[in-house]
Order: structure tokens, then sequence, then C-alpha cells
């Protein structure tokens, strides 16, 4: 049952509908509140921002994944290239040893050699001391 008693009030019309009063929007309304459009539109908008957001999450999350695998990759090459490279260098100084050891291996019996054809030539000298004084002994 809808009980009519218009009263006007500074800005609407009030009625009574079964004990309960219904105001006009004008009347409750002040200039800091919002309508039911004005909400509608604040929460539509907060929606769409929050979807960008989402998407741009996902975007900055995407990014972040593509940076990360890219730079294990490249850090991946070059250990790898450094690892090569470092055994590159270890087999030289391994072949450059063996060819020093094997240079010292060929001096050290060359120095052998040339002390043994020494000894021998002291000893042939000495050998021959005696025979050099008898002779010297003769013609002096």
């Amino acid at each position: 049952a809808v009980v009519s008693t218009q009263s006007r009030g500074s800005s609407g019309i009030n009625a009574e509908y079964g004990g309960l009063q219904q105001v006009s929007q004008a009347s409750i309304y002040e200039g800091n509140s919002s309508t039911v459009d004005d909400h509608e539109n604040f929460s539509q908008k907060n929606l769409e921002q929050s979807e960008v957001a989402r998407v741009m999450s996902v975007l900055q999350r995407e990014l972040n994944d593509f940076s990360i695998n890219k730079s294990n990759d490249e850090l991946q090459k070059q250990s790898e290239l450094v690892g090569a490279m470092f055994r590159q260098r270890l087999k030289e100084l391994t072949d450059a040893k063996t060819g020093l050891d094997s240079q010292l291996e060929k001096t050290n019996q060359e120095i052998s050699s040339v002390e043994d054809s020494l000894h021998q030539l002291r000893e042939a000298l000495r050998s021959k001391d005696g025979p050099m004084k008898v002779a010297t002994t003769r013609f002096a």
C-alpha cells in the first residue's frame, strides 16, 4: 500500500511506501557522492585498468623469462667456449712441455756425448804424454 504524503523538501519530493520513505535522488546526493551510473563507470574503468595491469604483468613476466633464458643461453655458450679454449690451451701447453722435455733429453745426450768425447781426448792426450816426453828428451 502506498501512502502518498508529499512534502516539499529543499531539493526533492518524499513518498512513503509501506513504512519506508523514498526520497528522490536529488535530495540525498551531495557533491562528493556518486550515482549508480557513476559507480558503474568507475567500476568498469577499474576493471579495465586491472585487466590492463594484469596483461602488462603477464607480458613483463614473459619478457623477464625471455631475458633470463637468453642470458642463460649466452652464459652457457660462453662457458662452453671458455672450456673449449681452456682445453685447447692446456693441450698446447702439454704439447709444448712434451717438446721441451724431448729437446732437453736430446741436449743432455749431446752434452753427455761431448763430455765422453772430451774424456776420451784427455785420455788420448795422457796416453801420448809418455811418448812425447821421450821424443822431447831425444831431440833436446
